[in-house]
């Protein structure tokens, strides 16, 4: 019975260690609900409704492959967690439109970073949102492989295993829901992410 449970444990260990992407992460910004609030009406992303949530916004280094699976390589992204929800959080992630520039994204203050923040800040929704390959920090790779599904699929799956991560490092706990959801090249990699969730 010992060696049933030793095995079953370290089959489980190598199945957490396996899906490790998180590399690094470093704290960008932080937002209290007034702040946030104050932020949304100036970048015209404002509702009716006011936050619930302080947020706190992480820049996340995480791996996903580039030219086969095996072979990973460092990306970069944003994760926006919400501070002191009542009860565990949903995971989202949002896939951002098309971007030529290189800084354009949501680690470097891109257009649509702050949808990010609207998530976590009024849904408590601990929010991934990727740079994908080529964009932001994204180790020695000159040109983003655009509408390129088994690209953009894993780096939205990887940051989500990176978020989880992260989440676990900052005792912030999910709930085991996954959301997806992004706009123009961002609505193509949802679903290249839905699909390549739903066969694997």
């Amino acid at each position: 019975m010992k060696h049933i449970f030793y095995a079953a444990f370290s089959l489980f260990t190598f199945m957490g260690t396996a899906n490790a992407q998180l590399v690094s992460y470093t704290l960008q910004q932080s937002f209290t609900e007034q702040q946030l609030d104050s932020f949304l009406n100036t970048t015209g992303f404002s509702l009716p409704i006011a936050p619930q949530y302080d947020i706190d916004v992480y820049q996340v280094i995480y791996k996903t492959p580039y030219k086969h699976i095996d072979s990973l390589v460092n990306v970069s992204g944003i994760v926006v967690m919400p501070k002191n929800t009542p009860c565990p959080s949903a995971l989202g992630c949002y896939a951002h439109g098309t971007f030529t520039g290189r800084l354009q994204v949501p680690s470097y203050e891109g257009p649509e970073r702050p949808i990010g923040f609207f998530f976590a800040g009024l849904g408590g929704v601990v929010t991934a949102m990727p740079d994908e390959l080529g964009l932001g920090d994204s180790d020695s790779i000159l040109i983003h492989p655009y509408i390129n599904a088994f690209h953009s699929g894993h780096a939205s799956v990887n940051i989500m295993r990176a978020a989880r991560q992260l989440a676990d490092t900052l005792g912030v706990a999910l709930n085991g829901q996954v959301m997806l959801t992004g706009y123009s090249q961002g609505g193509y990699t949802t679903m290249a992410t839905h699909k390549l969730i739903q066969e694997n």
